[in-house]
């Protein structure tokens, strides 16, 4: 799935999201009571989007996909935590959004801006999003460039999980970096599932 029809079908997925009735006895079972209020406390969007990555995560690890880049790690390598994290970061993984914080039409406008960004040299967009970082302006660029940090922020109030941590607050980088900042492989392996299924919703 190219970016172009990425975009498109995450516009209509959003566009369905408020009529969709999410299955919360699953999710429930996969969260703990504090993690599931974290969940609502996303908008119905960010929810379906959230349901729809956990969803795609099972498949992956039921082996019903493929992921290329880790298909050397099957999920008989991972403990029943390393999988318990993965789930569960693929439900929390955009919890820094909470509801109203970055409506539709925001998001589409954001999105715009960043392809805009990505055309300017790197070190201009280093500073553009330095500075949006430092002045947490305007509110909404700050949501969308730095909710992985912000979703680790709030997890961290209520579990010291590492796996799940590591998860939620990397899910946008890139697998490159991790690589050279030495990050362990089964932890970059399981980011892979979560960043593919995170892609492909």
């Amino acid at each position: 799935m190219n970016l172009r029809t990425s975009r498109v079908m995450q516009l209509y997925w959003a566009l369905i999201a408020p009529l969709v009735k999410l299955d919360h006895q699953s999710i429930r079972h996969e969260l703990s009571s504090e993690e599931y209020r974290l969940f609502l406390s996303m908008s119905k969007i960010d929810q379906y989007h959230s349901f729809r990555v956990y969803q795609t995560v099972l498949r992956l690890l039921d082996g019903y996909e493929s992921s290329d880049e880790c298909n050397h790690h099957r999920n008989t390598n991972f403990d029943t935590k390393h999988v318990s994290a993965l789930k569960k970061a693929a439900l929390l993984h955009d919890i820094g959004r909470k509801d109203g914080d970055l409506p539709i039409l925001q998001k589409v406008w954001v999105v715009v801006q960043d392809y805009q960004l990505k055309k300017k040299p790197a070190s201009e967009q280093r500073a553009i999003k330095q500075m949006i970082f430092e002045t947490e302006q305007p509110p909404y660029r700050f949501t969308y460039y730095f909710h992985p940090q912000k979703s680790k922020k709030r997890l961290e109030q209520i579990t010291d999980d590492a796996t799940l941590l590591f998860l939620v607050e990397q899910h946008h980088t890139s697998i490159e970096q991790l690589h050279s900042e030495g990050f362990s492989e089964i932890d970059v392996c399981l980011l892979q599932f979560l960043q593919r299924a995170d892609e492909l919703n």
